[in-house]
């Protein structure tokens, strides 16, 4: 009689687990299609405005891909912006752009830029 009893809370507690370890993944799943939609738009919008950067993605051993670079600066500036590298099309990392500068300068800029190797 111990064993019957004891092994209900146990499928219960094993079924209270894996459920709340599926929501997080799923919404891990929900933040990894947000964060390629934003990298694609990037990508398609450099295409869109330029042929030859659809020959170069599509021709490019490797090229990285940064959305989002803010740049500015008073005197002393900088610029920081977190990208993904690509391989023949393929998500292969994660990459981050950062830059320091020094001299007559003030401001801010934010911009988008792909690099191809």
């Amino acid at each position: 009689m111990l064993n019957k009893t004891l092994g209900c809370p146990l499928v219960l507690l094993f079924l209270l687990a894996t459920s709340s370890l599926y929501a997080g993944s799923s919404s891990l799943f929900q933040k990894k299609q947000a964060e390629d939609l934003h990298y694609n738009t990037t990508i398609r919008a450099f295409m869109k405005d330029n042929k030859t950067i659809t020959e170069l993605v599509n021709r490019a051993s490797a090229y990285v891909v940064f959305p989002d670079v803010g740049k500015g600066g008073a005197i002393l500036g900088g610029a920081y912006g977190k990208g993904r590298a690509y391989r023949y099309g393929r998500w292969i990392g994660d990459v981050t752009l950062t830059q320091f500068t020094i001299g007559l300068q003030a401001g801010g800029q934010a911009y988008s830029e792909i690099i191809f190797f």
